[in-house]
């Protein structure tokens, strides 16, 4: 088990998971402002490296509770104490969906008998809907957790907010670059499936000051996974589109990024015309 204060708070991705405009980091914004100051149980779930613990932190800073102990215990230690944290604490529960039916048995019991000033924030990298309907997860536990749940974001689906969050990243680790075009369109063609944290780990090891392009960067994975058929000639045009806007219209320029020549890439750009016409 683990207290931190409010003082001594050194979570990864604190400020990052908070940063940018994407419809997702705005929503986790007005979710956690709205239920952070009146809470007693609530759940986040995410894919790993999304700021769980971040968010977690920063409920029980908005929250009455604010100057009590925050305590981080996994849920498997948990169910196996025998003595509870004081009245008045948050409780950080992470791992819910490593959690044996039996075991789940015990939290539920044991969160019977938290004393009800004490606030509880359980959280799960899996989809809890789909572990209740697969048998993964009892249905008596869903309840008692899932009345308050906060779904966070995985880094692609906020692909808006890369470029802020990276930078801030670098400050981080006392770097003052920043990227180019170039460099931000291979950022976003990673899925980073370790998000944020991936992300950290990755500009941690930037040690480079000025602009940093592409040629900078190394290898960043596979590239995300193809969009559907029926999806594909728009996802292509809005490629095509954002690339040439980056080019400030230099079409010779754009041509060049996207591997195609030029008079492909009028091709492109007429047919699109034509189809919306």
């Amino acid at each position: 088990m683990t207290t931190l204060s409010h003082s001594a708070e050194t979570t990864p991705c604190a400020d990052e998971v908070f940063l940018g405009d994407s419809p997702a980091v705005q929503r986790l914004r007005l979710q956690v402002a709205r239920i952070a100051p009146h809470f007693r149980i609530a759940l986040l779930t995410g894919e790993p490296g999304v700021g769980k613990h971040a968010v977690a932190r920063r409920m029980h800073s908005l929250s009455p509770a604010t100057r009590r102990p925050f305590t981080v215990t996994p849920c498997a230690e948990f169910v196996q104490q025998t003595h509870f944290p004081a009245d008045g604490a948050t409780l950080y529960l992470p791992g819910l969906e490593s959690l044996r039916p039996a075991s789940q048995g015990h939290l539920l019991r044991a969160l019977k008998f938290l004393h009800r000033d004490t606030r509880i924030i359980v959280a799960s990298q899996s989809e809890i809907k789909g572990m209740v309907s697969t048998g993964k997860l009892r249905p008596d536990l869903y309840q008692a957790v899932g009345n308050l749940e906060i779904r966070i974001a995985p880094l692609r689906e906020r692909l808006d907010d890369l470029e802020l969050i990276s930078i801030a990243m670098l400050r981080r680790h006392h770097c003052a670059a920043t990227f180019d075009e170039d460099a931000l369109l291979r950022l976003r063609a990673c899925t980073w499936p370790g998000n944020l944290k991936e992300l950290g780990a990755f500009c941690e090891k930037l040690h480079k000051s000025g602009v940093i392009t592409a040629q900078d960067l190394p290898l960043l994975g596979p590239p995300a996974p193809p969009a559907p058929m029926h999806r594909l000639e728009e996802v292509m045009h809005r490629h095509v589109l954002e690339v040439l806007q980056s080019c400030s219209g230099n079409k010779l320029r754009a041509a060049e990024l996207l591997g195609i020549s030029r008079s492909t890439l009028y091709r492109m750009l007429d047919s699109q015309t034509t189809t919306s016409v």
